[in-house]
């Protein structure tokens, strides 16, 4: 057996970060973005509060809320696939990682609704600040949902094609990325729907 087919298991006295560190170093850049865009919103609703209260009333909290806890529950769903690799359960981790997809599916499919919705209503990124922000951070979080979903997609489709401990670090990063996924959208959320 050679080092990339070592298999990680939860008795493994050696801790270790899941996935790979060029993967982490992609996911701390991306937050990072979002960091900057979240602090960017709050420095513009603190010079306008009323027209974002104002344009924060024109959402449905109840769109965002139905994202939030879809996202939760593919949070779990995921986890829960990721440690069935690691203990060689794959077929079950195989499970877990299309129930995701489908969550991250029904994710998109409300938010393409809901653009449209807006859109149909006049409420463009040209509206004002507060839909320039709304479009671009549901869309670039959007688009991480897309390039997660994607991931897990492809980990699926190439779990018989790789060494057992390639598979499982390519999962644990499709995992990573997929809880950057929601932890980013647990803050949007609040952000722009409740506050």
């Amino acid at each position: 057996m050679n080092a990339a087919d070592a298999i990680p298991t939860r008795s493994d006295s050696a801790p270790r970060i899941p996935g790979d560190p060029g993967a982490w170093a992609l996911i701390f850049t991306e937050m990072a973005i979002f960091g900057f865009l979240f602090f960017a919103f709050l420095v513009e609703k603190a010079w306008d509060r009323p027209l974002f209260e104002h344009s924060r009333a024109l959402l449905d909290p109840a769109i965002g809320f139905a994202n939030t806890a879809l996202l939760l529950t593919s949070s779990c769903i995921v986890y829960y696939g990721v440690d069935r690799y690691r203990v060689g359960q794959e077929k079950a981790g195989r499970i877990a990682l299309f129930a995701t997809i489908l969550c991250a599916t029904l994710f998109i499919g409300i938010k393409v609704t809901e653009y449209g919705g807006k859109l149909h209503s006049g409420l463009t990124p040209q509206t004002n600040i507060f839909f320039s922000y709304y479009y671009a951070l549901t869309g670039l979080h959007l688009v991480h949902v897309v390039a997660g979903a994607t991931m897990l997609w492809f980990a699926l489709r190439q779990s018989s094609m790789r060494a057992r401990g390639a598979r499982i670090r390519f999962v644990e990063f499709a995992g990573c990325f997929w809880h950057m996924v929601d932890l980013l959208w647990i803050v949007i959320f609040p952000l722009l729907y409740l506050s």
